[in-house]
């Protein structure tokens, strides 16, 4: 089960084909797998969350699959797995006790501090952090320069979680123009 992003279900589907060699089928918009005695069995099935629990064509499509058909519930993303949605999903398969449920995600941490422990267990089985990220080569290394900005008023952006707004921030420094971002002795 993935966010609802077209071409990360592509890579994600092509990429189960080629490295696990399984048949794979995806459930988005107008592609349906059907299942029952004349449909598509696949070892795999690719999913949105959006897509599951999806109300407005009638029934969920979450409820055509058969929980004890599965064995394993991976989701993609799963720091959002506390959003009344994702949920659903996972209280849709609860009722399987063999079932194996993943939660894969690149930001654990989550702005309400949240604990995903009940929905994932309580530690993380793996972890591979930026710092093992760049020692073996799939990051570059992280440079950070620190600038002092005095004289911009940030009383009036509003906070999305813990941070500004991106949008009224990118605004006011625009606004305000490349010199605001220098350090006095530049200016």
């Amino acid at each position: 089960v993935v966010n609802d992003n077209e071409a990360i279900i592509r890579q994600l589907a092509r990429s189960i084909r080629r490295y696990a060699d399984l048949d794979v089928g995806v459930e988005k918009a107008e592609r349906s797998l059907h299942e029952g005695p004349h449909g598509q069995r696949r070892s795999v099935v690719v999913a949105s969350v959006q897509t599951l629990t999806h109300k407005a064509a009638g029934p969920r499509r979450l409820e055509k699959f058969a929980p004890l058909l599965f064995g394993t519930l991976g989701f993609d993303e799963a720091h959002r797995s506390m959003a009344a949605s994702w949920r659903s999903v996972h209280e849709y398969f609860a009722g399987v006790p063999s079932l194996k449920v993943v939660g894969m995600t690149a930001t654990p941490g989550r702005h309400d501090r949240r604990s995903l422990a009940p929905l994932y267990g309580p530690k993380a089985c793996f972890s591979y952090g930026a710092p093992e990220g760049v020692r073996d080569g799939w990051l570059v290394p992280i440079e950070q320069a620190v600038v002092h900005v005095t004289g911009l008023d940030y009383s009036g952006i509003a906070e999305r979680g813990s941070d500004l707004d991106p949008e009224e921030l990118d605004a006011i420094l625009r606004e305000e123009g490349p010199q605001a971002c220098l350090p006095p002795s530049a200016t």
